[in-house]
């Protein structure tokens, strides 16, 4: 080698070793490591997780299934719940899945071909396992969603980031949904999913609190304008949930007692679509408030306005009917705040 050509060789060495040296490369080292998830990102994947195993489950449902009540089908309620699921893991970012990572060698020298050559011949008689999933009853899928209501109902209970019970509580109502519109279709009671009774809630004073009265007030008010236009049995029935919608109100206005405002109003406006549509409308604005609620409270206080959240849902759809994919919530999953506007 001629001494030209050797200094060359040598500069272009010195050179991809100065350019790798610079850029932090070190030739033949491993990737860098998969950051940490912080706080925000270990409960967003874990809620997407949970809405996309629901969607997993409820998309392998059996179309027909012998203990099933009269109404829709298993095959239409549960591809409702599944789209659900997938719109919620959607929404969330869907489940996040770590890049591929070099594998760890273990090559046996003693072994040159190694157990796991790819050029070892493949039995055609050996079974293989199937990639098929498996196809599940009913029972089994509704036993599987009370699984993830579970899990978000303890979820519930914890310390999370700022902002985000709103999303969890609206999660929750949409698996109270399903469980017992899944119940009903296996013509069970509404066992874990019974709603709470309408009770007043002991809450801080402020903008949700005021909300709150005042879409019971609103309720109560409609509902004896609904009363007086039933009979019979309908018309008592409206009566006594008109008047127990008024007596929750009085009853946070008294825990209030030497606050300046008083949110109720004389009369609230029925529109032109009828009172029915006035009610169902406060009910779902309801849901809102009383997700906002549990946002701003802990321990007890926040338990029972996530009750009162799904009671109030289910008096909007007079049960437990699958609805959209983020109830109370205005803007999608995340760190926002729900309408918490005085009517």
């Amino acid at each position: 080698m001629t001494i030209r050509r050797a200094l060359a060789t040598l500069t272009a060495g010195v050179a991809i070793a100065a350019l790798s040296a610079g850029c932090g490369v070190r030739i033949g080292s491993p990737p860098a490591p998969i950051p940490s998830p912080d706080a925000v990102e270990q409960l967003r994947q874990l809620l997407a997780r949970n809405a996309t195993g629901v969607a997993d489950v409820t998309s392998r449902v059996e179309a027909t299934s012998a203990n099933a009540a009269e109404g829709p089908g298993p095959a239409d309620l549960f591809g409702l719940v599944s789209d659900i699921g997938s719109e919620q893991a959607g929404d969330l970012g869907g489940v996040w899945t770590p890049p591929p990572r070099p594998a760890t060698d273990t090559h046996d020298p003693a072994d040159p071909a190694g157990s796991g050559d790819p050029t070892d011949p493949v039995d055609p008689t050996e079974p293989t396992e199937s990639t098929e999933p498996a196809v599940l009853s009913p029972e089994a899928a509704v036993a599987e969603l009370t699984a993830s209501l579970t899990e978000l109902a303890d979820l519930a209970e914890q310390d999370l980031p700022e902002g985000w019970i709103s999303t969890v509580g609206s999660m929750l109502v949409t698996r109270q949904a399903m469980v017992g519109a899944g119940r009903d279709l296996l013509g069970l009671d509404c066992g874990p999913v019974c709603p709470a009774p309408l009770a007043p809630v002991n809450l801080n004073d402020g903008a949700t609190k005021d909300s709150i009265i005042a879409h019971l007030d609103a309720i109560g008010y409609l509902g004896e304008i609904a009363a007086a236009q039933a009979d019979g049995e309908e018309q008592e029935a409206l009566a006594a949930r008109a008047a127990d919608h008024r007596a929750a109100a009085r009853t946070m206005i008294a825990a209030a007692a030497g606050t300046d405002a008083d949110p109720r109003r004389p009369a609230y406006a029925i529109g032109a679509d009828g009172v029915d549509t006035a009610i169902r409308l406060r009910q779902g604005e309801l849901v809102a408030a009383w997700i906002a609620a549990a946002q701003e409270s802990r321990g007890p206080e926040r338990a029972a306005a996530l009750d009162q959240a799904w009671t109030a849902y289910f008096g909007t759809h007079g049960g437990a009917v699958v609805g959209g994919p983020w109830p109370g919530l205005l803007s999608g999953p995340g760190p926002s705040e729900p309408d918490r506007s005085t009517p």
